[in-house]
């Protein structure tokens, strides 16, 4: 009696623990099959982040044309303006008032615009740099 008393203990015994080792193994398919999904997850977005970095370092070399177009542009501007108050000067001298003129008034207008590209000029280059310093 001992005996089938000491084999119930050991079989009572032999359930639970081939329950342990096969929730064990369960979690460890889990942990495998996680590690898988992670490995395609890492490569996929490796691959998106590294398309991304390439897209701003090729924005970043077409910036350059910008920045010469836009010194080339200011020095226009500068030009215009000294222009557009000579003209001004010489008609208050003949006696016209500027604002009557067509042509002062085109290049007020044209002033004007210019200082809505150089905002945006200025915010691009604020941009640029940006990206510049994440580099």
């Amino acid at each position: 009696m001992n005996t089938t008393k000491n084999l119930d203990k050991i079989f009572s015994k032999l359930p639970v623990e081939l329950n342990s080792i096969k929730v064990e193994l369960g979690i460890a398919d889990d942990i495998e099959s996680e590690i898988k999904s992670f490995d395609d997850e890492y490569k996929k977005l490796d691959n998106l982040m590294d398309a991304y970095y390439n897209k701003i370092f090729s924005l970043q070399k077409e910036f350059a044309p910008i920045s010469k177009m836009y010194t080339e542009f200011d020095s226009t501007i500068k030009t215009l303006k000294k222009n557009s108050d000579a003209y001004a000067i010489a008609a208050k001298e003949l006696g016209v008032k500027p604002n009557e003129l067509p042509l002062y008034k085109n290049a007020e207008a044209a002033l004007n615009r210019a200082d809505n590209m150089v905002a945006e000029f200025f915010e691009a280059n604020a941009i640029s740099k940006k990206i510049n310093q994440s580099i």
